[in-house]
């Protein structure tokens, strides 16, 4: 995620997802981010289109979800105070890295959390605590499951979400 940002910004890849490199424009492109020369087994290391794309595929679904999930709820980003990434992927996700390929619509980067296993977090403190768990139970009734595959717009919100944004620029 942080080299796809940062391919971005340096304008090596569009916002199509189109990377460009000394070995050529789109299919069959790659940069090489450690040639076969300095690399351990001597094959060199390097991000192709198809790993762009495959970004692009993991990036519009769950840019859509969010999209889908805060028109659901009646809200903007702007509206949200902090968003928690659970789960080893978010705890290793640059904020700004994230913002920049159009992971979460555009929001401060300070508003975003990591939190880790929040799942294995969230049983063991339902487990020892009574307190917890009696929490954990009155917020179930107010849950609500969203079946994306349901959904009519997910399509058209998916296809969407499959670019990256172009770069935001300060000042007029």
């Amino acid at each position: 995620v942080d080299l796809v940002a940062a391919l971005l910004d340096l304008g090596w890849l569009d916002s199509s997802g189109l990377l460009v490199s000394d070995s050529g424009v789109g299919q069959g492109a790659e940069f090489v981010l450690v040639p076969a020369f300095q690399a351990v087994g001597g094959q060199s290391v390097a991000v192709t289109q198809d790993d762009i794309r495959q970004l692009q595929l993991a990036k519009g679904a769950m840019r859509a979800a969010v999209d889908i999930m805060l028109e659901r709820a009646g809200l903007a980003a702007r509206d949200l105070e902090r968003v928690f990434l659970a789960g080893a992927f978010g705890n290793y996700l640059r904020p700004d890295s994230i913002l920049r390929i159009g992971l979460l619509p555009y929001l401060d980067a300070g508003k975003i959390k990591p939190v880790g296993n929040a799942a294995a977090g969230g049983a063991v403190l339902a487990l020892f605590s009574q307190s917890q768990w009696e929490e954990a139970r009155s917020l179930a009734p107010s849950i609500n499951y969203i079946e994306l595959a349901n959904e009519a717009d997910f399509q058209e919100v998916f296809l969407r979400s499959l670019n990256f944004p172009e770069p935001r620029r300060n000042g007029p």
